[in-house]
Order: structure tokens, then C-alpha cells, then sequence
């Protein structure tokens, strides 16, 4: 009877012990197709990752492709995602030493339920005055009949530099190359940490204007923030000591000048610290 009662009690260990290792092994699988998942996610979010910057290129060839207004516009709209560029737009260099600023904006044409873009083009002088001549640019004409337009407001006010100023594709590759050093910047797979502040204008191949000041575009890294461009007498000589400067002294004198007067007539907000490099 002792044992029978015995060997009861071993069968029902036996089948406890073998439900054990079963959810044991439910649980394994469980945790295995869990972790799969989880190495799926991460390919998926590195696949779509990499596919946004496949589409932020593709936006650029747009533009070097067929420079159609729809091209320019999701461009533009890209950098104003990711804050590439000021509130006011991007600007270039024309050949007269005025500045074309470009400007996507939005208006509710008659008859129409969703807003139409249209591109706002805009002349400033170099250190930022507004000259009030404008033109806008809409999605069913080419960049040169803006331009035109552009150019005939001018000759009504009888401030015509001639046809030289208007080179459509130099002022437009501008734009892009501007755009397209943001976007890259805060693209960047290695999440390097330092990016431009929104931009206004590149002013040469070694400077950008931007709502920080004036930033270099290559080796060292380095901000000259607004406040030292205005009120530190010593500032410019201080930087020309520097060897990396003092080897793109032109470059960098055209750059000072510029952010200097463009932020004497226009006096930066408070900004928050951006923990960035910056010239000490």
C-alpha cells in the first residue's frame, strides 16, 4: 500500500517536473522570437533611416535634374523640417552684391480648399535691409519667369543692373548647395554633434552666416557668436592670430564683414546655449 501510495506520488512529480520544463521551453521560444522581433526593429529602423537620406538626395538631383518649382519647393520644405535654414529663408549671392532670399510660404488661392506653395523671392542687401523688391514664384511657371518679373520690378523703380545678376542656374545651385550642407550635417549616420545653426547664407566655401553668428565650414569646427562680432574690438585680430584662419585670411575678412554688418542692423535675440563648439 506504502508502496503504491510511493509510486503515485513519484508519477505526479514526474508530470509536474515535465510541465515545468515545458513552459520552460514556451518561455525560451517565447524570449527567442521576442529578441528576433527586437533584431527586426532595428534593421527596419536603420532601413528607414537610411531610406529618409536617400530621399533627401534624391530631393537634390530633383532640383540639378529638371529645377521645376515642385523640386525647389520639397527641398526647401525639407530643410525647413529640419530647421536647415532661418524662419526667413535661405539667401545667395548675386552678382551685384545683392542677396536673392528664398522663401517657401503658403496662400489660400479663390476657390481653392487647400493652401497653394508658392515661393516668396525677396531682395536684401548684404547686411540684411530689405529692399522691398519682390517677386513670387508659383508652381506652374519656371524659375526664370519669376526672375523676369523680378528684374522688371526693378527697372520700374529704375535700380537695373542689368541681365548679368540674373543667372538662374548659379543662384539656384547656390541654394541647393546650402540646403544640402544642413540637411547633411543633421544627417549625418555618426550623429555628429556639430551641426549649423539655421542658416542664412554661406558666404564662401570656409563661412556660413547663420542665426549663431558665423560659423566655419570646415576643420576646426568653430562659432563666432553674434555678441563677439559686435563688441569685441579685438575679436577679428584675435581670430587672424589663429593659423587656420590666418591661411584663408580673404575668406574669412569677406565672411567678418558681412556677419558683422548684418548683425549690427540686425541685433540677435536670446538664444539658448547650444553646446556646440564655439570660439572661446
Amino acid at each position: 500500500m506504502v508502496q503504491t501510495s510511493l509510486s503515485s506520488q513519484i508519477s505526479r512529480v514526474d508530470e509536474a517536473t515535465q510541465e515545468v520544463r515545458r513552459e520552460v521551453d514556451d518561455v525560451k521560444g517565447e524570449l527567442q522570437a521576442a529578441s528576433h522581433r527586437l533584431d527586426q526593429l532595428t534593421d527596419e529602423t536603420g532601413g528607414l533611416l537610411a531610406a529618409r537620406r536617400d530621399q533627401d538626395a534624391a530631393r537634390v538631383r530633383a532640383v540639378e535634374e529638371d529645377a521645376s518649382f515642385d523640386a525647389v519647393a520639397a527641398l526647401i520644405r525639407r530643410g525647413q523640417e529640419l530647421g536647415v535654414t532661418t524662419s526667413n529663408g535661405a539667401r545667395v549671392a548675386m552678382t551685384n552684391g545683392d542677396r536673392l532670399r528664398f522663401r517657401l510660404v503658403y496662400g489660400q488661392a479663390h476657390g481653392e480648399e487647400r493652401p497653394t506653395p508658392m515661393i516668396w523671392l525677396n531682395l536684401d542687401r548684404p547686411d540684411g535691409e530689405d529692399r522691398r523688391i519682390t517677386a513670387i514664384w508659383s508652381p506652374d511657371e519656371g524659375f526664370p519667369d519669376a526672375l523676369v518679373r523680378l528684374g522688371e520690378e526693378m527697372k520700374r523703380r529704375r535700380e537695373y543692373p542689368g541681365d548679368a545678376i540674373f543667372d538662374a542656374t548659379a543662384l539656384l545651385t547656390a541654394l541647393v548647395a546650402a540646403t544640402q550642407l544642413g540637411i547633411d550635417l543633421r544627417q549625418d549616420p555618426r550623429g555628429d554633434e556639430y551641426q549649423l545653426d539655421p542658416i542664412v547664407e554661406i558666404v564662401n566655401a570656409e563661412w556660413a552666416l547663420t542665426d549663431g553668428g558665423l560659423e566655419h565650414l570646415s576643420e576646426p569646427p568653430y562659432q563666432i557668436r553674434p555678441d563677439q562680432l559686435l563688441n569685441d574690438a579685438h575679436y577679428r585680430d584675435h581670430m587672424l592670430d589663429k593659423n587656420w584662419v590666418r591661411n584663408g585670411a580673404a575668406e574669412f575678412a569677406t565672411a567678418w564683414d558681412v556677419a558683422h554688418a548684418y548683425y549690427k542692423r540686425r541685433p540677435p535675440r536670446a538664444r539658448r546655449a547650444t553646446g556646440r563648439p564655439i570660439g572661446p
